[in-house]
């Protein structure tokens, strides 16, 4: 849920993603599986779709942060985002491309290295933390949930469950006649 808010202000960034998340979840009151659409219009960003969003070099992207008339932020995704718990990834991701640097990014391809690639780790901290606003509810969660069940529950991908987890210590114990 976001408060009702005309508009949401722009914060500074503190240089810590996790902490820069933390702000906006506190400032704005954001629970788990709130809108992200109306976050990012009370944001001022425009969301637009595209059927095809692909690289000069022609691999699929995923979404894209872009601005009309240099000034008017666009996050631009692709249709071809089947899960709805990418897509709301897809556009914290995005949102934190804007909220970070405001710069529109030139290309960025979904590839498996994208979720661990260094220049993109901020960006994906800032959005799981977003999308993860409690981590105390997290916690509790944690001990009984399978990973599956807390994406379905925190609506974003298995993937970044797991960086969630491998960033925030959490590890699932053995269960016994586990295959190694």
């Amino acid at each position: 849920m976001v408060k009702n808010i005309m508009k949401i202000t722009k914060i500074k960034y503190n240089g810590n993603p996790k902490l820069f998340a933390r702000k906006y979840i506190e400032n704005y009151g954001l629970t788990r599986a709130f809108d992200i659409f109306k976050f990012a219009k009370e944001l001022g960003i425009e969301v637009l779709w595209t059927e095809r969003l692909r690289t000069t070099d022609s691999k699929v992207a995923w979404g894209q942060l872009r601005y009309k008339n240099k000034t008017q932020p666009q996050i631009i995704l692709s249709d071809e985002i089947v899960y709805e718990n990418s897509i709301r990834f897809t556009l914290a991701h995005e949102i934190a491309h804007y909220l970070i640097d405001e710069k529109g990014t030139e290309d960025i391809a979904w590839k498996i290295k994208f979720m661990f690639d260094k220049k993109e780790a901020k960006y994906n901290t800032f959005a799981i933390n977003l999308l993860i606003p409690n981590e105390d509810e997290y916690a509790d969660n944690f001990s009984k949930m399978t990973i599956s069940q807390l994406a379905t529950h925190y609506q974003v991908p298995i993937t970044m469950i797991e960086l969630y987890n491998k960033w925030n210590g959490y590890k699932y114990k053995k269960q016994k006649g586990e295959m190694k």
